[in-house]
């Protein structure tokens, strides 16, 4: 009987393992009988390192980001409840009564700034306050109402450039809007200005007119 040894590395396991395998073979001849055996012994050593874990970037931002939804309110740059960056929380603060508010672009830089609408005695007064919070001198008239009957609307431009201001005067049929321009701290009156009748709305003004969106607010 002969014995025959081989040695085989496999791939990747996770564990030592010995495999005999043992194969009889009989070989017989007529003139003589000769009984051969092999025996074959396959070894499987593999050596593996412990998986490791390493954090991806996607996972290490999802936890920055849980961490920061955690914060108190305020340390983020928020004002508080409402959500609003500080300088716009804390001009709201000081309102009293009702109002309404919206976020705006009106200069085009990509920073917002705020629209504060108060109301009283039926007149509606809007002030822009500056992406610091600094209130804007000029204030628009918003609705019916004012003092010679005329009645007012504002709007943003689409365009990012400003306010458009719409005045029908009492008793006429004759619309006029001018656009309002935001600079150094100012609201500025252009030389853009549209005179129609009624609700004919020029083309160009009515491409050009974007729609304030407000949200209601109360101050205790």
């Amino acid at each position: 009987m002969a014995a025959m040894h081989l040695k085989h590395l496999s791939g990747p396991a996770v564990a030592l393992s010995t495999v005999a395998l043992v194969a009889t073979l009989s070989a017989c001849s007529d003139n003589n009988e000769d009984d051969s055996s092999v025996v074959v012994t396959v070894t499987s050593e593999v050596t593996t390192t412990p998986a490791t874990t390493t954090a991806r970037a996607g996972a290490s931002m999802t936890a920055t980001a849980d961490s920061r939804a955690t914060e108190e309110p305020g340390t983020d740059g928020t004002g508080g409840d409402n959500g609003l960056p500080a300088p716009f929380s804390t001009a709201l603060d000081n309102v009293d009564g009702a109002y309404q508010y919206s976020l705006m672009d009106l200069t085009g830089d990509g920073e917002p700034e705020l629209l504060l609408r108060e109301e009283s005695d039926g007149i509606g007064t809007i002030t822009v306050f500056t992406s610091d919070g600094t209130a804007v001198p000029t204030t628009l008239q918003d609705g019916p109402g004012g003092p010679d009957g005329a009645t007012y609307s504002v709007a943003a431009t689409s365009d990012q450039t400003g306010l458009l201001t719409t005045e029908t005067p009492a008793g006429l049929d004759t619309t006029t809007t001018v656009r309002w321009e935001l600079s150094g701290g100012y609201l500025q009156r252009t030389s853009d200005s549209w005179t129609y009748i009624g609700g004919l709305v020029p083309l160009d003004l009515a491409a050009r007119t974007q729609e304030i969106s407000w949200t209601d607010g109360t101050t205790d």
